[in-house]
């Protein structure tokens, strides 16, 4: 278990995601793209070069606004540290 993960996420076919949650934090920066990002009631609409962070322990989840593909780096930080692990 790594404190931090980051990875490149990329959404050409699905439309969304499953409302999910898990402890710490998430960034999430559109490289491509626009989404749709709902985080517990709140839901905010991002575009290419946005960025929205936010606490990931509410549910959240994405979702393609438009017909167009995107491409964001997510990065997720658990909320411990390796010294925790």
């Amino acid at each position: 278990d790594r404190p931090i993960e980051a990875f490149l996420a990329e959404f050409s076919s699905k439309a969304h995601t499953s409302p999910h949650s898990h402890s710490g934090v998430e960034f999430i920066y559109i490289l491509q793209g626009s989404l749709g990002v709902r985080v517990a009631e709140h839901r905010h609409q991002l575009y290419k070069s946005d960025s929205r962070y936010f606490d990931s322990n509410p549910e959240h989840s994405y979702a393609r606004i438009g017909p167009d593909p995107w491409t964001a780096i997510v990065v997720v930080w658990s909320g411990k540290s390796s010294r925790d692990a």
